[in-house]
């Protein structure tokens, strides 16, 4: 038995989502009342999962990369979730859950009539000239620690989604 199983999660976490990478839409996003601190955080369920995922500052500044800061204006849309290389506020070496906006026509065109100061920049890739991200370099570390490539050709995601 793995932990996951023996002590199942409301929420996604790292080890629901694994080393794949999935195509997900956004049914709805609520605040919920925290079990472990009480505090009241939002949360992002799908259209086609069953588990919510706890929205994060770094996953909410991902989306808002392409869309308002509403998160009301994110129903609907289609994200991309996958894991990456992380650590916990102790310092602990972990797998974040991460979401992004799937490339289309509707984020094509709202990206490229963002405001300056709006929509920032897709991030740096590992292995160009530009300043890398903790997200990015953290992906490099697991890439040198022999961690999984995630899949970059859309036939490769993952239909079924098992959380």
């Amino acid at each position: 038995m793995q932990k996951n199983q023996a002590l199942p999660s409301k929420y996604l976490n790292g080890s629901d989502v694994g080393a794949q990478l999935f195509k997900l839409v956004i049914k709805s996003i609520v605040m919920e009342k925290m079990e472990n601190d009480g505090a009241m955080k939002p949360v992002m369920y799908f259209t086609n999962a069953q588990k919510g995922l706890v929205v994060n500052a770094t996953n909410w500044d991902n989306m808002t990369t392409v869309y308002p800061d509403d998160s009301d204006a994110w129903i609907g849309k289609t994200v991309e979730m996958y894991t990456e290389a992380t650590r916990t506020p102790n310092g602990q070496p972990t797998r974040g859950v991460r979401i992004r906006p799937v490339a289309g026509p509707d984020t094509a065109a709202q990206y490229a009539q963002a405001p300056l100061g709006g929509a920032q920049p897709a991030p740096a890739q590992p292995g160009n000239d530009q300043p890398m991200g903790p997200g990015d370099q953290a992906a490099v570390q697991a890439r040198e620690e022999g961690g999984q490539p995630l899949p970059t050709d859309p036939s490769d995601m993952s239909d079924d989604i098992p959380f």
